[in-house]
């Protein structure tokens, strides 16, 4: 029987650990291989990850620098090709923009399952920045979908 990899992509460890954590561990006792891709805070949250196979990610959350989002695409991609995922489970809005362009370029079909969680400030702000940043991210989700 085949053992699936699931590859977790969230963008802060503590999220992760105060929300996520129950996911993976469900999905390991349910003979997943899983790896968790963050940005690890410090030292001390790694021991809390006990069992799970975890990658550190400097992922830039607020960050609109699009010579950064495409580094982290192409840091990711390398991660997906190491890791050779079944599916890529994206948590939070910056995780999910990464994470589905990143499985357009590793060469085989993945399946995606995206969380839109916490919208945060470009939701919730309505200045002009926001306003531009809503429009991006919605045609991103229309054409990713």
């Amino acid at each position: 029987m085949k053992q699936y990899k699931l590859l977790y992509f969230i963008s802060e460890d503590k999220y992760f650990l105060s929300h996520k954590i129950d996911h993976v561990i469900n999905a390991q006792n349910n003979g997943f291989d899983v790896l968790v891709v963050c940005k690890i805070s410090n030292k001390i949250n790694i021991k809390n990850f006990n069992k799970i196979k975890v990658k550190n990610f400097n992922i830039k959350r607020r960050s609109i620098n699009p010579l950064s989002l495409v580094n982290q695409i192409i840091d990711l991609v390398k991660i997906i090709k190491e890791f050779q995922p079944d599916i890529i489970q994206n948590t939070a809005l910056k995780p999910i923009i990464i994470g589905s362009l990143s499985s357009l370029f590793v060469g085989k079909k993945i399946n995606i399952i995206n969380c839109v969680v916490g919208l945060g400030y470009i939701y919730i702000n309505n200045n002009l920045k926001n306003l531009l940043l809503k429009k991006i991210i919605n045609l991103l989700f229309f054409v990713l979908s």
